[in-house]
């Protein structure tokens, strides 16, 4: 029984057409024109090439998140292992950070004529384009391998907040944005109260939002870039949770 259902998914995976869905929202400030970031010719990794050295690419949603070390002037970054969903990108450059979203959409298996029969005994459902919608617990392929004991553990979901960082000093005056989660938000309120304490550091600001879809607020946060001060919104709380001035 085993020897079949194993050829039968041997079967299967050699006849699927893999088809990527990938759609990359570029960000067209004119401050980030440097970075030269579009998929590529497949479709299925991000190309990011830039005239100062990438340190890093953060690739991440409330599920997900991943970390690619880069230290160069270009890379492709493969996207077929990501799972499905909208993602956010940050790019490290040596001397800042450039936001985009990517959204990738579920792939489709494509079965040729001659295997919809095996397919359709197995209690899989196909649609007009013979493309696999359902398959019925009690026969599905997990389902017989794993000895009829398939446990699923849904991801926990990560928390995500939106930093305003503003740098007041007599010679200049900075700001940065970005999106972080929790222990770097520990993190930033310790190094902001210690800075409230000196000469220095005495006007220094920190603003920090909670982020209730990290996915959707930055594609609105890429639209407008003064999106967090938004007097009300379903995917953030407009109300800071952390203010230096208060």
């Amino acid at each position: 029984m085993i020897t079949r259902i194993c050829t039968l998914l041997i079967i299967l995976t050699t006849s699927m057409v893999y088809s990527q869905n990938i759609t990359l929202l570029k960000n067209f400030n004119p401050k980030v024109k440097a970075l030269n970031h579009k998929l590529s010719i497949n479709k299925d990794s991000l190309d990011l090439s830039c005239e100062c050295k990438i340190m890093k690419v953060d690739i991440f949603n409330e599920d997900y998140d991943q970390t690619f070390e880069i230290k160069d002037f270009q890379t492709l970054i493969s996207l077929r292992d990501i799972p499905e969903g909208e993602f956010v990108v940050e790019v490290y450059l040596e001397d800042k950070i450039v936001l985009m979203h990517i959204v990738k959409q579920k792939p489709f298996d494509v079965l040729t004529e001659d295997k919809k029969k095996v397919v359709e005994a197995q209690g899989m459902m196909l649609d007009e384009k013979m493309q696999v919608i359902k398959s019925t617990p009690n026969q599905s392929i997990e389902f017989l391998l794993s000895g009829n004991k398939v446990e699923r553990h849904p991801p926990k979901k990560k928390k995500f907040y939106w930093v305003v960082k503003k740098s007041n000093t007599e010679i200049a005056a900075n700001q940065s944005m970005k999106l972080v989660d929790l222990e770097t938000v520990n993190e930033l309120i310790s190094i902001n109260k210690k800075e409230l304490s000196t000469e220095i550091g005495k006007n220094n600001k920190l603003i920090i939002y909670e982020v209730y879809n990290s996915s959707k607020f930055m594609r609105h946060q890429l639209k407008n870039p003064s999106y967090f001060k938004s007097s009300n919104s379903e995917v953030f709380n407009v109300k800071p949770i952390y203010d230096s001035l208060n």
